[in-house]
């Protein structure tokens, strides 16, 4: 492939060993918890329900819009 399919290579061993690290560590729970816990109940909010969007830059990022377009669709929608 050459230099620049090896760098390709290399990027996506990179950030599949992070996310598996990241799992395997509970650092995604824990950022969930300290947004949850931490911002939400500093500003007195109530937590009806928390999403986290990570891994956007490997091409995730549409994916992350829609979910956050449909987020807002259904709290944005008066309660029956």
């Amino acid at each position: 492939m050459g230099v620049a399919g090896d760098e390709v290579d290399r990027a996506l061993c990179e950030a599949l060993f992070l996310q598996q690290m990241i799992d395997r560590r509970g650092y995604g729970a824990a950022m969930k918890t300290q947004i949850d816990q931490g911002i939400f109940d500093y500003c007195g909010a109530p937590v009806l329900s928390s999403t986290l969007l990570l891994d956007a830059d490997s091409g995730m990022a549409e994916a992350h819009l829609q979910t956050a377009v449909d987020i807002g669709r259904k709290i944005g929608t008066p309660a029956p």
